[in-house]
């Protein structure tokens, strides 16, 4: 039995697919393709998605959003113009708003803002690079988007679900239906399977956030 986080290839999840679907040729396997990967983001997963950091180049006031950037979960300067490193803690949550929360406090909104692929600075910083935490889409060295064994069920009544749709004169329709039916049930169950986990993985930190939260709160008293 695979591991929850054992890997396939786009082309093992098609070459499963054409078993299904009983097609001995390569004539479709760019169609078929085509489903795979829409039906990865159609997903709408946790595992989709993974927490990743890297460094920024500041040019002209702007730096380039890396490649599966999804959203931003912190941002500090870490070179100066002069080569000096910066030693700065990353805030992920803003400290202002904790303290304070209200609606003439801002986080980052006076800084920097992000459009089209591109961080823009609002102010001239004295930085040639910053550091970059963000949640990203969970992609290869090539970037194609990582799939988990835990998908293949899913994506394969996907795939046949749409082949059926385009090729209706081929199918019954309960064959159809079912196809839509098991593409469903296998969404929701990787969907909760994915929350489970997430859950699971976060208890420890959630439990260090609280612990410091309680000992904040005794300080002031």
């Amino acid at each position: 039995m695979p591991g929850r986080y054992e890997t396939i290839t786009v082309n093992e999840v098609i070459a499963g697919c054409k078993m299904q679907l009983r097609i001995t040729d390569s004539s479709f396997d760019d169609f078929l393709a085509l489903y795979v990967n829409e039906g990865i983001r159609n997903l709408n997963c946790l595992s989709l998605f993974v927490k990743m950091q890297c460094t920024l180049d500041i040019i002209d006031l702007k730096s380039l959003l890396p490649n599966g950037f999804q959203r931003l979960l912190g941002l500090r300067y870490s070179k100066t113009v002069t080569g000096e490193t910066v030693y700065q803690n990353m805030l992920y949550i803003d400290k202002r708003y904790i303290s304070t929360p209200s609606a003439t406090v801002s986080n980052y909104e006076d800084t920097f803002q992000i459009s089209k692929g591109y961080i823009h600075y609002n102010n001239d910083v004295n930085a040639t690079e910053a550091t970059l935490a963000y949640l990203g889409l969970n992609i290869d060295e090539f970037g194609n988007l990582v799939v988990y064994s835990d998908y293949e069920r899913a994506l394969r009544a996907y795939v046949c679900y749409n082949y059926a749709l385009a090729f209706h004169e081929d199918f019954k329709e309960s064959t159809t239906q079912r196809y839509e039916n098991t593409w469903k049930a296998q969404k929701s169950y990787i969907k909760g399977e994915d929350v489970a986990n997430d859950f699971k993985n976060r208890k420890y930190e959630m439990s260090k956030i609280f612990k410091a939260f309680l000992l904040s709160d005794f300080a002031v008293l």
